[in-house]
């Protein structure tokens, strides 16, 4: 999903995805990557595309089957994202969506998501 807004950029909860031509992903990061060398950070939103990780996967069998056995990556560990593990042995095609997600990671996020459903008339 496409970052709309400076706080979206900064949020270190997010997983931001460095694509190639091809729509593959090439990075994975917490931070706001590309680097705009030269722009203020509260503008970089604004000046190229940034795409957040949504947390939807798709999988074929024989990958899926290998993925339980893959060693840990520096990476994964440092980012904190364990897709940078898969990203050492596979390629990540990427489809784009509109649609927005709840993450629930906090208690925070657990509340926000119950005041989401009470103001939708889902719970």
């Amino acid at each position: 999903k496409k970052i709309g807004s400076y706080e979206e950029l900064i949020d270190d909860r997010e997983a931001k995805i460095v694509l190639n031509e091809n729509q593959e992903c090439i990075y994975m990061s917490r931070s706001a990557v590309p680097f705009l060398r030269n722009e203020p950070l509260e503008t970089w939103h604004k000046k190229t595309n940034y795409y957040k990780h949504i947390g939807i996967y798709g999988f074929r069998a024989d990958v899926l089957s290998k993925l339980p056995y893959l060693p840990v990556s520096p990476l994964e560990i440092q980012e904190g994202l364990e897709q940078l593990r898969w990203l050492s042995y596979f390629k990540i095609k990427i489809g784009f969506t509109d649609f927005e997600t709840l993450a629930i990671d906090t208690p925070n996020d657990l509340l926000l998501a119950e005041k989401f459903l009470l103001d939708n008339n889902w719970l």
